[in-house]
């Protein structure tokens, strides 16, 4: 496989191949297994995203008041400090 590099990206590549002492292929596959990774966890979040709209756009949430919102909130601290205090 032939791979064309823009003037710019190969010269990123030698500098991180001289930093790191790497071979340019093994830099560039790490590249692309990041890349892959990302890839796989936008399209995870993306994914989340449209349950999120499709619950909203059929009603399946709750609304909150600032005091709602704060009662809510201490329901969260109480139960995080009982679990905590569980765990010791």
């Amino acid at each position: 496989m032939e791979v064309i590099l823009t003037p710019e990206q190969e010269s990123a590549l030698d500098r991180i191949v001289q930093t790191t002492g790497r071979e340019k292929s093994l830099v560039l596959k790490e590249a692309l297994d990041h890349w892959l990774a990302r890839e796989g966890k936008l399209s995870k979040l993306r994914a989340d995203v449209q349950i999120a709209l499709d619950e909203t756009e059929r009603g399946e949430y709750t609304e909150y008041t600032d005091e709602t919102l704060k009662e809510f909130i201490e329901d969260i601290k109480r139960n995080t400090r009982q679990r905590n205090a569980r765990g010791k």
